[in-house]
């Protein structure tokens, strides 16, 4: 993470989606940096504690007509399931493209210095890895259809005065977890003394099971902080977070439980996933420090 300067006592950074799992990682890695944060989400905030350089707004970001003050924006107000994009493509397109393109556009108005977007690794598709950003784009469900259109916008904004940075995120992982999540879900698993469903791949055929490229929030957070202040990017780049080596789903759950069934593979579902983190390594020195497995034995042990 950034250190504590006094230039970054005087900035504000705006996150969207507040009351969100990368949220609860990022605002406090942001205070700690010494950054002024304003959260803003529909929902309350709970994971994060009212303290000195932190304000919230409760307040849905449909409502919001600008964003005059904000130095840096970082959008994660978005619909962050799968399945629910392809139940609700109508409503998903509204929360997850015309309201990131309505924050782009107050952004802009509003002479924000840079605008921070994650994206999603599932763009990728079932293609030979690892996965690098210059690879062709292969969206399966409307969550990636939205996902890659905010990219273009992105795009499109840094082109017209918006300095933007746009980062593909693989499977995250850390605390405070979205209840739609696998992890969670193995986690209340185990609570419940119930075997933990892992979806059944053609990879497990060679008894290998479906592999995640698994990235922590923290060092989500790091890169976020390089790239607000980086000279390097802002024209749009897309760029990888991903920690260059992935495990089975198997190996992930069995240090939660040894109780394990397998379920039908679900369509959108990817075999792999690993990804190339050349690009974040030449632009931010970017480097991923946290290995799920360790975290997870020590993690574990609080459940």
């Amino acid at each position: 993470m950034a250190q504590k300067s006094s230039s970054q006592k005087n900035k504000k950074v705006l996150v969207t989606g507040a009351s969100g799992f990368i949220a609860s990682t990022l605002i406090p890695a942001f205070l700690k940096a010494g950054y002024s944060v304003t959260g803003i989400d529909r929902l309350a905030c709970t994971h994060i504690p009212p303290q000195k350089g932190f304000a919230f707004i409760k307040k849905d970001i449909a409502k919001v007509d600008s964003l005059a003050g904000f130095d840096y924006v970082v959008h994660l107000a978005f619909a962050t399931n799968i399945p629910k994009s392809i139940l609700d493509p109508v409503g998903t397109t509204y929360n997850n493209l015309d309201l990131g393109v309505k924050m782009l556009e107050l952004a802009k108005q509003a002479g924000v210095k840079k605008f921070l977007y994650p994206s999603t690794a599932s763009l990728y598709g079932n293609q030979p890895l690892p996965w690098k950003e210059d690879m062709k784009v292969i969206p399966g469900e409307p969550y990636s259809l939205q996902k890659y259109a905010m990219e273009r916008f992105c795009e499109y904004y840094a082109k017209n005065g918006l300095p933007t940075v746009v980062f593909r995120l693989f499977q995250v992982f850390g605390e405070n977890q979205r209840h739609d999540t696998a992890l969670y879900k193995f986690y209340q698993c185990r609570k419940e003394g119930k075997p933990i469903p892992i979806t059944q791949t053609t990879a497990q055929a060679g008894f290998r099971g479906a592999k995640r490229d698994f990235i922590y929030t923290g060092d989500i957070a790091e890169a976020f902080a390089v790239a607000m202040e980086s000279g390097k990017v802002g024209k749009g780049e897309v760029i990888n977070l991903c920690s260059e080596y992935n495990y089975t789903i198997r190996e992930v759950a069995e240090l939660i439980s040894d109780k394990i069934e397998f379920i039908p593979k679900r369509g959108f579902e990817l075999d792999e996933h690993l990804g190339d983190a050349s690009k974040a390594k030449k632009l931010l020195h970017f480097k991923a420090h946290t290995d799920i497995k360790d975290w997870m034995k020590k993690y574990v042990k609080t459940i």
